[in-house]
């Protein structure tokens, strides 16, 4: 498992390395293009998100959430697809419980990037 901040533990628990091997294989091109499309990906589905919860839109919110969930799961970020699995299985449509995802959601997704960044 490749160490990118001193606390491997911690890392881990964020970004399962051996799965993206495992699913990327080792080339270190491969890994990085795809990384580097993740990362636009998460930029790109946070603001949708944003504008979904805005226009009261929970079918978006759940659809992008569902084809998130699968990218982060691929690549091996685990929590981050931990917490956009609660966006998808959402019962009903409530601002303040999306509001509170979406604020973790940012946060894991600025730990994703630096874990990626470093990988890279």
């Amino acid at each position: 498992m490749v160490v990118i901040l001193e606390n491997a533990e911690y890392s881990a628990r964020h970004f399962n390395f051996d799965r993206m091997t495992a699913y990327l294989g080792n080339d270190k091109e491969t890994i990085k293009k795809i990384l580097l499309l993740v990362i636009k990906e998460l930029k790109l589905s946070v603001k949708k998100f944003e504008e979904y919860i805005f226009n009261e839109r929970l079918e978006d919110i759940k659809h992008t959430a569902q084809k998130l969930a699968k990218t982060t799961a691929s690549v091996g970020l685990d929590r981050l697809c931990t917490l956009i699995r609660k966006l998808e299985n959402l019962p009903s449509f409530d601002s303040n419980i999306l509001n509170h995802y979406i604020y973790a959601l940012k946060s894991e997704i600025r730990l994703a990037k630096k874990l990626i960044n470093g990988y890279l």
